[in-house]
């Protein structure tokens, strides 16, 4: 199992990433896609699309977002797919969001499906 570590202080910039597993503690800035199976970790993920099975972050932005589940503090992104559930405990900004169970504290979603 393919793991990348950024670790808390260090700033880590790449066109596209692709692993098994993927710990943010620092800063991530992605020009294109992320795939991986599992994101976790208390830093911030600047990218174009992030595709995960579990995504557990502090601040996600992103043109996309597409996971099984999303457990974020903040979220801003053009869409948000997120099969089984989101939860974002404080603010989830997007255009367009679908998910099976959705629970935040302050948003603004344009369109939520």
């Amino acid at each position: 199992m393919k793991t990348i570590c950024i670790p808390k202080g260090r700033t880590v910039a790449c066109d596209n990433l692709e692993t098994d597993r993927l710990v943010v503690n620092g800063c991530l800035k992605v020009a294109h896609d992320i795939k991986a199976q599992s994101i976790t970790g208390g830093g911030v993920i600047l990218a174009g699309t992030i595709s995960a099975d579990d995504i557990r972050a502090r601040e996600i932005e992103a043109a996309a977002v597409c996971c099984l589940r999303l457990n974020a503090k903040r979220v801003h992104a053009a869409e948000v797919y997120a099969s089984e559930s989101a939860f974002v405990s404080c603010y989830l900004r997007a255009g367009y969001a679908a998910t099976a169970r959705l629970t935040t504290g302050l948003y603004k979603v344009d369109e939520l499906a």
